[in-house]
């Protein structure tokens, strides 16, 4: 499996690598994850989570700030691991 360690990366192209890790992650392993019983009732507590952090980031404006410095000031993205 493939692992991003790419520094300052292209804030697109760093969305499109993790898309195939996840998608990569899931042709070996959903069936087993979408089958645990002991997963599924994290896998919904960590929908919760994201969906509350992702609306206290937008509520914060730290998505303005994510796009102003990976896109415009070209720094990369500081979550490159995430």
């Amino acid at each position: 499996m493939r692992i991003l360690r790419l520094q300052r990366p292209d804030p697109t192209r760093l969305i499109e690598e993790k898309i195939s890790v996840a998608r990569e992650l899931y042709a070996l392993w959903g069936k087993d994850l979408k089958e645990d019983e002991e997963l599924k009732p994290l896998l919904a507590r960590y929908l919760q989570a994201v969906e509350r952090s992702n609306q206290a980031m937008e509520e914060a404006g730290t998505f303005d700030e994510c796009y102003r410095c990976s896109v415009i000031d070209q720094k990369g993205c500081c979550k490159i691991g995430l």
